[in-house]
């Protein structure tokens, strides 16, 4: 497995630099260029541009482009997969996803192909990019999706192991480690509370009682009593919060959670009272949960598969901090099982 980064290079003293387009991600013979890169994580950069600066910044940058790496490297493994099914998008499905695009906005043929303009892509090539995903959508069916099921005696088993995830009226004893967001707090103050509560849930992850973080750590009037909220009853909260709370197994601690009025992060301590739904009444659910937790874990598997039949290179710019990490990290699931190199700035 490998990517590689092709550095611009520029000639003479003086001479305006030249710009040499950088490759990130080889597949076998097939290449990920570092604009196409940019271009897909540009969205979710500019979003954390408005949270984030400086060094935190960057280094959530860094990791939303190693994500994305990871996910055009494995497009591009899915693309060659559905050349070996066979599979092929139709004219006639092509347009029809594309009218639900247009659908779903409200707008016309002609107000798409206008306002993709604006983003420097033509009509033309978003038919593709939309061709591209149905066929990934669809080989991805074929072979994770048809290929999971779930049985009845599984839901039976769930549905008895997980009692409490189906009582009704039932009251949640929790605690909390909470940060709060002013009204109006700045995007360097929200991200502020963020780090806080980021830091909070890795002391207690690493081993620190729940209730003594929260006295010292928490900025809620109830960390003198070590975050103890006492009973909650379902409809006794805003919603957000409440999601979190009936969501946990007695014991469990949540990740920092963002609400409305800050950073919670919430232990569930017990419950009581309450009555347990009949299983006939939550068993199509229970089915789409297990389907989906066994949908993604065969996902996970064929990806390592496609990635073991492939030939990957890594590029790496070597002056970027702890970016060798980061890519064996993305990659961790194949690195001892295929020819895996990181490889530093190469000259066009």
């Amino acid at each position: 497995m490998s990517v590689a980064l092709l550095a611009g290079c520029a000639s003479g003293a003086g001479a305006a630099p030249v710009t040499v387009e950088r490759i990130v991600a080889k597949v076998d013979q097939e290449i990920v260029t570092l604009s196409e890169l940019q271009d897909f994580v540009k969205e979710e950069v500019d979003k954390i541009a408005k949270v984030y600066s400086g060094a935190e910044f960057e280094r959530r940058k860094r990791e939303m482009e190693l994500r994305g790496l990871d996910v055009l490297v494995e497009n591009k493994l899915i693309l060659r997969r559905a050349k070996v099914l066979g599979v092929t998008v139709g004219e006639t499905e092509l347009e029809q996803a594309l009218s639900a695009v247009t659908g779903r906005s409200k707008i016309t043929t002609e107000e798409l192909r206008k306002y993709l303009a604006t983003q420097g892509m033509t009509l033309e090539a978003y038919r593709e990019k939309v061709r591209e995903r149905l066929l990934v959508r669809k080989t991805e069916g074929l072979d994770v999706s048809l290929r999971v099921s779930v049985s009845d005696e599984e839901i039976a088993a769930y549905y008895k192991a997980n009692p409490d995830r189906f009582r009704e009226g039932e009251e949640r004893h929790v605690q909390q480690i909470f940060f709060p967001i002013k009204e109006g707090a700045s995007d360097g103050e929200v991200s502020a509370q963020r780090r806080k509560a980021e830091a909070a849930h890795r002391t207690v992850s690493q081993g620190a009682d729940f209730g003594e973080t929260a006295k010292k750590l928490s900025e809620d009037p109830a960390a003198p009593r070590g975050g103890d909220l006492g009973f909650i009853k379902k409809g006794e909260v805003f919603a957000e919060f409440e999601n979190v709370i009936f969501s946990l197994q007695r014991g469990e601690m949540s990740q920092p959670v963002k609400t409305r009025a800050g950073f919670h992060i919430v232990r569930l301590v017990g419950s009581k009272g309450g009555r347990v739904v009949p299983l006939e009444s939550v068993s199509a659910s229970i089915r789409d949960q297990l389907f989906e937790e066994k949908r993604a874990k065969r996902r996970r598997e064929w990806i390592s598969e496609l990635k073991r039949a492939s030939f990957l290179e890594i590029h790496l710019d070597p002056q970027v901090a702890s970016a060798g990490a980061g890519i064996t990290a993305v990659f961790r699931d194949v690195r001892e099982q295929v020819t895996f190199r990181l490889v530093g700035v190469h000259l066009a």
